[in-house]
């Protein structure tokens, strides 16, 4: 038997999940396999209602993932009529605005982007999603290699979508012109009715 003492804190404060409590166990001689998780266990919460969508810069696809998907949630019922939707970049810089092609192929489906501002992925910000879902599979290895985040909730935006690992990816239309940023909204439009019926899939399992 393991002896040692189990704290369990109830966390408060910018970043801290309602409900959410983290137990930490303080032991001599503790077993070798738990350093790499810092001796830190953080329970998963049911409340968590937030949808993460991951790229690189955080100024092309990631906000046009978000958005459309935002646009789609609020013609379904609760809850998901009630998830927040935020997006983020492996390798943003914070506070820049949309790219300009990608507010132009919104704006040609009805959905406004010109209010968006970058922001780096962080652990606060995986800690609260309940899905992070991501545009090719090096975003989500990036986030694998460096954070702590339970696998399960990483999804590629195309993962239902196409038979070859090709037809999962949305590559990075920056520096592109209007076509190429044309395409890659359609690739995200075209993967958006799996996405929320993984959505629905997943809140009624809660």
């Amino acid at each position: 038997m393991l002896c040692g003492r189990l704290h369990i804190v109830k966390l408060s404060g910018t970043g801290a999940i309602a409900g959410e409590m983290r137990l930490t166990f303080e032991a001599p001689g503790v077993l070798p396999m738990f350093s790499t998780l810092k001796h830190r266990i953080v329970l998963e919460t049911p409340t968590k209602n937030l949808v993460l969508f991951v790229c690189s810069g955080n100024i092309c696809r990631s906000p046009m993932a978000a958005k459309l998907v935002e646009h789609a949630l609020q013609a379904e019922g609760e809850p998901l009529n009630r998830l927040k939707v935020a997006s983020c970049g492996t390798s943003a810089m914070s506070g820049m605005p949309a790219s300009r092609n990608a507010v132009f192929a919104l704006s040609k489906v009805g959905i406004p982007l010109d209010g968006h501002s970058s922001q780096p992925v962080s652990q606060s910000l995986l800690d609260q999603s309940a899905l992070v879902v991501c545009m090719t599979s090096a975003h989500r290895d990036a986030i694998l290699s460096m954070y702590e985040v339970d696998p399960s909730k990483l999804v590629l935006m195309r993962e239902w979508v196409g038979d070859s690992p090709a037809d999962k990816e949305i590559p990075d239309p920056y520096g592109g012109n209007v076509p190429v940023y044309l395409e890659c909204r359609d690739s995200m439009v075209e993967a958006v009715p799996s996405l929320i019926r993984y959505l629905r899939e997943l809140f009624s399992s809660n």
